[in-house]
């Protein structure tokens, strides 16, 4: 999840926009709108973006998520793991475990301690 500045236009680009998804992970945010906020289109962002970090925006974003739930579930936050999910931008139960699934290979259950 960590990314660099190398000196080029489409990493610029792509920076500005793994930072803005870092900012606002939990508040909803597209592949749509992070183009919007970078006043780009969206075939432009993700050919930067996979250019710079080889992943697409979309996975970036999820991949974020997941790693916000993964923290707050090894916080021990009382809350339960959709009421976690949700506070990090996932839309759905399905939608997220479906991704957690996919991106870390168990379930979230084995992330709390």
């Amino acid at each position: 999840f960590c990314h660099s500045n190398p000196p080029n236009k489409h990493s610029d680009l792509s920076v500005q926009a793994a930072n803005f998804i870092w900012d606002h992970f939990a508040d909803g945010i597209t592949v749509s709108s992070v183009a919007e906020y970078l006043y780009i289109g969206k075939n432009q962002l993700e050919k930067a973006f996979k250019q710079t970090y080889g992943i697409c925006v979309g996975t970036y974003i999820r991949s974020i998520r997941v790693y916000h739930v993964m923290c707050l579930l090894q916080k021990n936050d009382n809350r339960s793991v959709l009421d976690i999910a949700l506070s990090c931008g996932f839309k759905s139960s399905s939608g997220f475990y479906k991704t957690y699934k996919s991106l870390v290979g168990s379930t979230p259950k084995t992330a709390r301690f």
